[in-house]
């Protein structure tokens, strides 16, 4: 088969993105296909002529006139398109606003592509925290309290007000489309809100403030509607922020968890329903917060895990008995 791999991007998850990219693409040629990657940013091929994967290209500026926004600047058709024609089959190793938001996949959708993972419509639902929380809420699933902003109201004393009756102290404040936890900050006096708010506003117009929930990181991964292996992550240095997340060393993973078969089942049975829900496909995983009394919480759900040596979906594969090269092939398969 003739695989297309996108990685890179624009998002703040670029460097994420080629990481997984990278991972995917050798997957796909030791899998025995025909494999080439591009970044849709710059249209630049990332696989060279011996097959290995190329340094990170650099980003050039953005066009004054590009709406950050529009299905055409997420994947740039014109410098792809003898790739894209050329493809069986798109593997989206993309991350972040752009890729994993619904844009590059409704562009494909319109010209006939096959691609892995989410249709548009969920990977755009999926990607809006508050809509996901949202429809926790109304399927049952428990889920942390929470308020989303926008634009100027976020540094108003109103809405200071607001986040301290409704969801309270101390907070996570986020974006509510991002990922990675980039631009992700633990608030414990109203002193710091508008700062974690200002941050968390650059990566979009909506922000997410979410109760802190002192309990135990878990995460499930979901394969074609089935449950894998419950992961826990600890931190070795307070939030699971970026640095733990791709940093080596700086978190400790258990896989199988260490929680008892009642709770395994819960949180796998609410991811799938989560999963189902959002009318997802492919690969996808739902992060939980379990406290002291075993109470557990929604996060969100990711329509695109990433494949990196540190990421969690191959580590509960492998849990499951499935090399990384079974769970690409397994993701290939389901591809739409």
């Amino acid at each position: 088969m003739n695989i297309l791999v996108l990685a890179g991007g624009r998002s703040s998850e670029r460097e994420v993105s080629f990481a997984s990219g990278s991972a995917l693409a050798a997957a796909c040629q030791r899998l025995g296909h025909t494999v080439r990657a591009v970044d849709p940013a710059t249209g630049s091929p990332l696989i060279d002529d011996s097959g290995a994967f190329l340094e990170t290209a650099s980003l050039p500026p953005r066009p004054a006139d590009t709406d950050p926004a529009s299905d055409a600047e997420a994947l740039c058709l014109e410098p792809l398109a003898s790739s894209v024609s050329w493809a069986d089959l798109i593997v989206i190793g993309l991350h972040g606003p752009g890729g994993e938001d619904g844009q590059t996949q409704r562009v494909l959708e319109s010209i006939g592509k096959p691609f892995t993972g989410s249709s548009s419509v969920a990977s755009t639902h999926a990607m809006d925290k508050a809509f996901t929380k949202q429809m926790m809420a109304d399927e049952g699933i428990p889920t942390a309290r929470w308020v989303t902003l926008t634009g100027d109201e976020t540094v108003t004393s109103t809405t200071i007000e607001r986040i301290i009756t409704e969801v309270g102290l101390p907070a996570i404040v986020k974006p509510n489309t991002g990922g990675s936890s980039v631009a992700l900050t633990k608030v414990d006096d109203r002193d710091a809100l508008p700062d974690a708010l200002t941050s968390a506003g650059r990566e979009g117009e909506r922000i997410m403030v979410e109760a802190f929930v002192v309990g135990r990181e878990l995460t499930v991964s979901v394969l074609d509607g089935q449950p894998l292996p419950v992961v826990e992550i600890r931190p070795k240095h307070g939030l699971y922020d970026y640095a733990a997340k791709y940093t080596s060393g700086l978190s400790e993973y258990l896989v199988p968890a260490p929680i008892s078969t009642e709770i395994e089942t819960r949180l796998q049975s609410w991811s799938v329903q989560l999963y189902h829900a959002l009318s997802c496909s492919g690969l996808a995983r739902v992060d939980w917060l379990l406290d002291a009394g075993n109470n557990a919480f929604g996060l969100e759900l990711n329509t695109l895990p990433g494949m990196t040596e540190l990421s969690l979906a191959p580590m509960a594969a492998k849990a499951a008995g499935m090399s990384f090269d079974d769970l690409v092939q397994r993701i290939i398969t389901a591809a739409r």
